[in-house]
């Protein structure tokens, strides 16, 4: 005889292999089409955390090319980078009165200069930069 460790109850051999019924068709239909909807709703779930971190990703590299372009927009500027926005944020104030919303104004900026350097003719190989 085997011992239910929860009980301390003996269990005959035969007790081991006894199964319950299923139910009718009906009941069984229920129970899966219930186990899909959880399994469904937990893909869904993976999906969406998947995609937020994908976003919250190319958030980050995003920030991380701003940061890198407007180093070299105020360096091109000889200007430190806070100095570089600073200089920015007062046109702004001055043309337009505010800067309702600056960041989108900056990361144009870093596309505008994108857009210029790809323009500009490239220097021939073993050229010095005028200073």
């Amino acid at each position: 005889t085997l011992v239910d460790v929860a009980s301390g109850r003996e269990i005959a051999r035969a007790e081991c292999f006894e199964f319950a019924p299923l139910g009718t068709m009906e009941e069984i239909q229920q129970r899966v089409a219930a186990a899909q909807k959880r399994y469904d709703l937990a893909v869904e779930r993976r999906q969406e955390t998947l995609s937020r971190l994908r976003m919250e990703l190319s958030v980050e590299q995003d920030a991380a090319a701003q940061d890198a372009l407007t180093e070299e927009i105020a360096a091109a500027e000889a200007l430190t980078t806070p100095q570089f926005v600073s200089r920015l944020h007062a046109e702004v104030l001055e043309m337009h009165g505010e800067a309702r919303n600056f960041t989108s104004l900056l990361r144009c900026a870093c596309l505008v200069h994108i857009e210029r350097r790809a323009a500009a003719p490239a220097a021939p190989p073993g050229a010095i930069a005028a200073e």
